[in-house]
């Protein structure tokens, strides 16, 4: 289920005629349809389709919501357990068109991501499962997708992922255009950064990075920071209830630059930042923000709960503008 872009704003290209197939609102999603969610149908009588679960957002008629069925059948009830993968190109692990599947006691290391971006990626999926997975030290951790350690991508909805650790890579994880009733509970999200550039603190755990992610849940995390970006549109709609985010990633070594030391709290190798341990970048809408611990004792000398003069919502020691947060 999705509803057109009407009207357009801001990466929408639904004014485009034709339509423009190659910008933000073609990607991860059907043409400018980016407000989506996969949905499992328990009735149909009549013009009435009964779900099993509720809608996360309402889908107007006034805005061309539509109802769709996939051509391509679901693998179901499929998983993967006590694997380790290393040197994978293409992506490690794929969830395509799988429903109810699983990875549990999965360790996946120094990957290569591809066009779905991810060390695990899970596209056009439904209710999937990650359990005790380890991601991490992508091959290349650069802006672009292939060092991003967990993508949810097109579509998928309902994903849990719980008791994992994703780290050392460049995001740690990533939702395009999907996410609705997907939960991230207790896992420890760490070390994002670019490869090259050490001290840059990419975006911690979130779900975003592409239009049309919303309604997902985040609770009981350890993570460096809470960020959804804007860089290739709008978020909206997550809950954050009772995680912890420390503002400093943990010290590590990037291997990319001949195996450089990386200390935010030391400020090694200089110029660390963006640090935040919770913002909010534009584009991104109506979030909740309950219970959570933010940053790290002893080390708050100088933070601010909000910075009026940036383009973001932010407990950081630095404006985070928004040109900066595009790098």
């Amino acid at each position: 289920m999705n509803w057109y872009g009407n009207p357009s704003c801001c990466n929408d290209t639904q004014g485009s005629t034709p339509p423009t197939t190659n910008a933000e609102g073609a990607w991860f999603n059907n043409q400018d349809r980016f407000t989506n969610e996969i949905k499992k149908v328990a009735s149909v009588s009549g013009n009435t389709v009964t779900f099993d679960s509720p809608l996360t957002t309402n889908y107007r008629v006034s805005h061309a919501a539509q109802l769709y069925s996939f051509s391509t059948a679901f693998t179901q009830q499929a998983g993967i357990e006590s694997l380790t993968t290393q040197y994978a190109d293409n992506t490690a692990i794929d969830f395509y068109y799988c429903a109810y599947c699983w990875a549990n006691m999965v360790e996946v290391k120094t990957y290569l991501g591809g066009g779905g971006h991810g060390g695990i990626d899970i596209e056009n999926s439904f209710r999937d499962q990650l359990e005790e997975v380890y991601v991490h030290q992508a091959a290349y951790p650069v802006p672009g997708g292939g060092g991003y350690n967990i993508s949810l991508a097109w579509f998928s909805s309902e994903i849990l992922v719980e008791n994992s650790i994703s780290m050392i890579a460049n995001k740690v994880d990533v939702a395009e255009g999907c996410g609705a009733g997907s939960v991230f509970a207790y896992n420890y999200f760490d070390d994002g950064f670019i490869g090259g550039d050490g001290s840059w603190v990419e975006t911690g755990i979130g779900g975003s990075h592409h239009i049309g992610s919303h309604h997902m849940l985040f609770e009981g995390n350890l993570a460096f920071d809470a960020d959804n970006d804007g860089t290739h549109g709008s978020v909206n709609h997550h809950t954050y209830f009772r995680n912890w985010f420390t503002g400093f990633r943990a010290p590590f070594t990037d291997y990319t630059s001949g195996n450089q030391a990386v200390n935010d709290l030391t400020n090694q190798p200089g110029g660390n930042g963006p640090l935040r341990a919770l913002s909010n970048m534009v584009w991104g809408y109506n979030m909740a923000y309950v219970g959570n611990v933010l940053g790290t004792s002893g080390d708050m000398t100088g933070w601010t709960y909000s910075d009026p003069t940036a383009n973001t919502r932010a407990v950081s020691d630095q404006p985070v503008s928004y040109p900066q947060a595009l790098k």
